[in-house]
């Protein structure tokens, strides 16, 4: 599963960084312990940054995905493999987004503040 935390912040830094330069709020489920270096840049620097948040789970993630401004998601199809090489699905449908949005929230409640 380290592939899909690595993979994550290397695809999206980019995106990342400009979000964060706008103060635009960002909340990351990452898996425990995730020993890539790059993963653990990402959760030192988002330790950093009031508008970042970051909370663990003990498992892999069933689903990887993103939902931007509560108007559209992009879910990784096979989250268990590369998620540089993966396919990818945008969507700005409601019903999708209000569901990933309640899965998000479910496990964010149940999530580890620290390592």
């Amino acid at each position: 599963m380290e592939k899909v935390c690595a993979g994550v912040a290397h695809v999206f830094a980019e995106s990342m960084e400009m979000a964060w330069s706008k103060n635009v709020k960002c909340r990351f489920l990452v898996e425990k312990p995730c020993k890539n270096k790059t993963v653990k840049q990402l959760i030192y620097y988002c330790k950093q940054k009031p508008s970042c948040q970051i909370r663990f789970i003990l498992y892999p993630p069933a689903a990887v995905f993103g939902i931007y401004d509560k108007k559209e998601i992009f879910f990784i199809v096979y989250p268990e493999k590369d998620v540089a090489g993966s396919p990818a699905l945008w969507s700005n449908n409601k019903s999708l987004i209000t569901l990933a949005s309640t899965y998000f929230e479910n496990i964010w409640a149940k999530s580890l503040k620290n390592l």
